[in-house]
């Protein structure tokens, strides 16, 4: 049986869409490895969270909903912990045990190793027929408000924003996508991003199918599948011209890219 102090007044939970106690812990910035299965319409990952301690409390709370939860890892040192996977507020609560491992005042990793499950509410999974060219899956998310934490276990809640880089590997022939300024294809099937401007949880946004782009500025690249790549270009060819327009008035633009992904027709939204 785990024994868990009370938190002190000011650190009382602010967001009451949210179990995490940022009051407590601070997110510094994350890194992802997902290995995304349409076989068993799965991710299975490891999220580091860097975090920093700040108070005595002595356990992380996380939102984490309907996941299944390996092992939790306080830099590289396995330590205990309590998943209510329908617990907490619109999703599961994860309890992390600190205790005095991590003095207060300093940053360190949690490593977290899970998978998402059927009851995974932030992944849309389609099957090939319903897809524009109809051979191929495809998958998407859809966090927001609240539905990172049914694939990442993190504190989703706006008032906590961190940077990320992460590592998608997905079937070959298949491109991934994510909300990230900085992209690459390592190698056939792994793609490798980072976001170097903190973002709240909800922003972070994947996608994987059969998805090609075509560049239709100097900072911009529609993203479809490739039967309507082209009047996707069509229909966006003035985002360089509003960029530029909303630039003089707003400020640089300051998160290098802007790319629009096209999802399929049986997008539910």
């Amino acid at each position: 049986m785990l024994h868990h102090q009370m938190p002190s007044p000011d650190q009382v939970q602010r967001d009451p869409n949210s179990e995490a106690n940022t009051g407590d812990y601070e997110s510094v910035g994350l890194l992802l490895e997902f290995s995304v299965n349409f076989d068993t319409k799965r991710i299975y990952g490891n999220a580091v969270l860097k975090m920093k301690r700040l108070t005595s409390f002595d356990h992380i709370h996380l939102d984490a909903s309907h996941l299944d939860i390996g092992k939790c890892l306080i830099n590289g040192e396995e330590v205990t912990f309590e998943y209510d996977s329908k617990g907490g507020k619109f999703g599961g609560l994860l309890k992390v045990n600190v205790g005095d491992s991590v003095i207060v005042g300093s940053q360190f990793d949690l490593l977290v190793k899970y998978s998402t499950t059927d009851g995974c509410t932030g992944a849309q999974w389609l099957e090939a027929h319903q897809t524009v060219g109809g051979k191929h899956p495809y998958m998407f998310t859809q966090f927001q408000a609240i539905h990172a934490r049914s694939v990442i276990p993190c504190q989703d809640t706006p008032s906590s924003k961190c940077v990320y880089e992460a590592t998608l590997k997905v079937p070959q022939g298949m491109t991934a996508l994510m909300s990230a300024n900085e992209s690459t294809e390592e190698s056939p099937g792994v793609f490798k991003f980072k976001q170097t401007v903190p973002i709240p949880s909800y922003l972070i946004a994947i996608a994987v199918g059969n998805i090609k782009g075509k560049s239709i500025g100097p900072r911009s690249t529609v993203w479809s599948e490739p039967e309507f790549l082209d009047a996707c270009a069509y229909e966006f060819v003035d985002t360089e011209e509003f960029l530029t327009l909303a630039e003089s008035f707003a400020g640089p633009y300051v998160w290098g890219r802007y790319d629009l992904l096209v999802l399929p027709g049986s997008f539910p939204y």
